[in-house]
C-alpha cells in the first residue's frame, strides 16, 4: 500500500514536473519569439536609421547647394547695382550733354537770328546804294 501510495506521488511529481517542463519549453519559445521579434525590429531600426543618415547627407547637399546659389545671387546684385550706378552716371552725363548741346543749339539759333539781321540790313544798305547809284546817274545826265 505505501508503495501504491509512493508511487502514486511519484506519478504526480512526474506529473507536475512534466507540467513545469511544458511551461518552462512554451515559456522559452515565447522567448525566443520575443527575441527573434527584437531582432527584426533592431535591423529595421537599422535600416531607417541609415535611410535617415543618407537623408540627412542629401539634405547637408541641398543646403551647401543652395548656400552657393545664394552667394551667386548676392553677387549678381552685388553687379547689378554696380551696373545700375554706372548707368545712372551715364544717363547724368548724357543729360548735360544734352543741356550743353541745347545752349549751343540755343547760341547758334541766336547767332543765326542775328546773321539774317545783318543780311536784311546789308540788303537794305545795298538797295539804298543801288537807289543812289541810280539817282546819282540821273543827275549826271
Amino acid at each position: 500500500e505505501r508503495l501504491r501510495a509512493t508511487l502514486h506521488e511519484s506519478q504526480e511529481k512526474k506529473a507536475q514536473m512534466q507540467m513545469s517542463l511544458d511551461s518552462s519549453e512554451e515559456r522559452r519559445e515565447s522567448l525566443k519569439a520575443t527575441l527573434q521579434e527584437s531582432e527584426e525590429k533592431k535591423e529595421q531600426m537599422r535600416i531607417s536609421l541609415a535611410a535617415a543618415e543618407e537623408q540627412k547627407e542629401s539634405l547637408r547637399d541641398t543646403i551647401k547647394e543652395l548656400e552657393e546659389q545664394k552667394e551667386q545671387m548676392r553677387m549678381s546684385l552685388i553687379a547689378s547695382q554696380e551696373q545700375n550706378e554706372r548707368l545712372r552716371a551715364t544717363l547724368h552725363e548724357s543729360e548735360e550733354q544734352q543741356e550743353q548741346m541745347q545752349m549751343t543749339l540755343d547760341s547758334s539759333e541766336e547767332r543765326r537770328e542775328s546773321l539774317k539781321a545783318a543780311l536784311q540790313e546789308s540788303e537794305e544798305k545795298k538797295e539804298q546804294m543801288r537807289i543812289s547809284l541810280a539817282a546819282a546817274e540821273g543827275q549826271k545826265e
